[in-house]
C-alpha cells in the first residue's frame, strides 16, 4: 500500500503524486499528475493498486 506523498506511475496519466488514500469498502487514492499544467486530480481504486508502479530514482 502506498502512502500520501509517495509518487507512482499511473498507467494511462504518467507519474502521479498520491495526495489522499480514502480507505473503505470502495477505497480508492486520489492521484495528481505531475506532467499537466492545469492540476487534476484522479481516483484509482485500491483494489487494482498492482496497476500502479513505484518510481525510480
Amino acid at each position: 500500500m502506498y502512502a500520501v506523498g509517495n509518487y507512482v506511475v499511473h498507467p494511462g496519466q504518467g507519474v502521479c503524486q498520491i495526495s489522499a488514500v480514502i480507505q473503505g469498502s470502495d477505497g480508492y487514492y486520489t492521484l495528481v499528475p505531475i506532467s499537466h499544467k492545469h492540476p487534476i486530480q484522479i481516483t484509482f481504486p485500491l483494489v487494482q493498486e498492482t496497476r500502479l508502479r513505484s518510481v525510480l530514482s
